[in-house]
């Protein structure tokens, strides 16, 4: 048994070290947590978020609907493009009339005027080529915006998955460091349990001194179990929803949120980077081509037409033979004016899409309400969390001093390992909170630059 001084000696010495040592794990705790990801093998590949982000927008089944979009859009083009060419078509009838023409003639003897049966005859083939028609580049215009806007809906409706992303990705690095915090308190706990066991094996300490220190070692490694469980179903379904080659062994690296955070947060609420927002944009460039079509929809057609034709009778009313002939000429097909109600339907048409620009411009609105609504939350939550982890570092160095404390009391037999234990645990809950604290201030970075479409690197 020593000596009161040598018990304060040590004390002291043991205070000195666990509070350096607490000033150094909070000066370093991001470049730490690093250290510690990277190093778990050399062997393994390291994965960045931003990465995942792009692999998630690529992997998602929808992606292939932007071809899909173009294939439908160029086809839907050759069709309008196709009307330049003739279309040529055929057509025959035979019909019975109940009555046809008949002229009355002089009673001339020898002289008569042929009458045409009553049974008739036709077949022909007709040919149409339009020469003018101002509603094509109109309706060709509307394909093209139409292609665009899927694009656009699709590619915001991709981007959206970066946040489950991002739930996944700071979860396994929130698993990762409180296990590293259980493996160290662990391993503190079983040098503690060394120096039961001895005690009890010199017969100065009851068994139950080390058994309290092996549950709570048995209880710790539960926990320890649960979060590796936990990190390895968050990684497999990484590797499911972004189509990434991910294990238990793949190293994800952490993030430099706060200086991208720090540098655009005076403006995120001005920015206008989100995909919807290109989405919009092509909604009004639809609506506004279909106004355009419009006008073209009331100005004249021009076309030239053909037929061709074998039958009795032909074009001569009065043959009672069968007779070939053909018709051309020129067609101009014109309808300044559609009544329907009240106004031109051209005029009402220009009053829906009116509508529907106001209706664009309400949701846009509507959106960047709610964008800035989740910033500013996810801001003032930001801002909370970092003053929180200030004050876990100044509780964790307390604990530590206590800790420090008791671990003399218990190597001198002054307390028993459970209250030992109760103060180990005070300690490690303490830390674990403080990881916890910490990754959520990294996931609220990276969802503050994903919500306002920053890239998160």
């Amino acid at each position: 048994m020593r000596g009161p001084f040598h018990l304060a000696a040590a004390f002291l010495v043991q205070v000195g070290a666990t509070a350096l040592r607490a000033t150094t794990l909070a000066g370093t705790a991001l470049g730490a947590t690093v250290l510690s990801a990277q190093t778990r093998t050399a062997s393994t590949d390291t994965v960045r978020i931003n990465d995942l982000h792009v692999a998630v927008e690529r992997n998602d089944q929808r992606a292939a609907q932007a071809a899909l979009l173009r294939t439908q859009g160029d086809l839907r083009n050759q069709s309008i493009m196709a009307e330049r060419l003739p279309t040529i078509g055929f057509s025959g009838q035979a019909q019975y009339l109940s009555a046809v023409t008949s002229l009355s003639a002089p009673n001339i003897p020898g002289f008569s005027i042929p009458q045409p049966f009553n049974d008739q005859y036709d077949a022909y083939m007709t040919a149409r080529q339009t020469l003018f028609d101002p509603s094509r580049r109109g309706r060709a215009a509307i394909e093209a915006a139409q292609t665009t806007e899927g694009e656009a809906t699709l590619a915001a409706t991709l981007y959206r998955t970066r946040l489950q992303v991002n739930d996944l990705f700071f979860s396994v690095l929130q698993a990762d460091a409180q296990s590293r915090t259980l493996s160290a308190a662990i391993a503190l706990l079983e040098s503690h349990r060394s120096i039961a066991a001895a005690r009890v094996r010199d017969g100065v300490a009851l068994p139950s001194e080390e058994l309290a220190i092996t549950a709570e070692i048995t209880r710790r490694r539960q926990t320890q179990e649960t979060l590796n469980a936990e990190r390895l179903a968050a990684i497999h379904m990484l590797a499911s929803l972004t189509g990434t080659a991910i294990d238990a062994n793949t190293v994800l690296s952490v993030p430099d949120v706060r200086s991208a955070v720090t540098s655009v947060r005076d403006r995120l609420m001005n920015e206008r980077t989100r995909p919807e927002y290109q989405q919009f944009a092509a909604t009004r460039q639809t609506i506004e081509a279909r106004r355009e079509a419009l006008t073209a929809q009331t100005k004249p057609r021009v076309s030239a037409f053909g037929r061709a034709g074998y039958g009795r009778p032909g074009i001569n009313q009065l043959s009672r033979d069968f007779d070939t002939y053909w018709i051309t000429g020129v067609q101009v097909e014109w309808s300044p004016f559609r009544w329907s109600g009240i106004g031109t339907s051209p005029d009402r048409d220009r009053q829906i899409l009116k509508l529907q620009q106001d209706i664009v411009a309400t949701e846009e609105a509507a959106f960047t309400d709610g964008l800035r609504r989740t910033i500013t939350r996810d801001i003032e939550l930001l801002d909370q969390l970092t003053r929180s982890i200030a004050i876990d570092d100044e509780v964790i160095a307390l604990r530590e001093q206590i800790l420090a404390e008791s671990q003399l009391r218990f190597q001198e037999g002054v307390i028993t390992s459970s209250q030992l234990v109760d103060h180990e645990t005070e300690l490690t809950s303490a830390r674990l909170e403080r990881d916890s604290r910490r990754i959520g201030v990294l996931r609220l970075e990276a969802q503050i630059l994903t919500t306002a479409g920053y890239p998160v690197r």
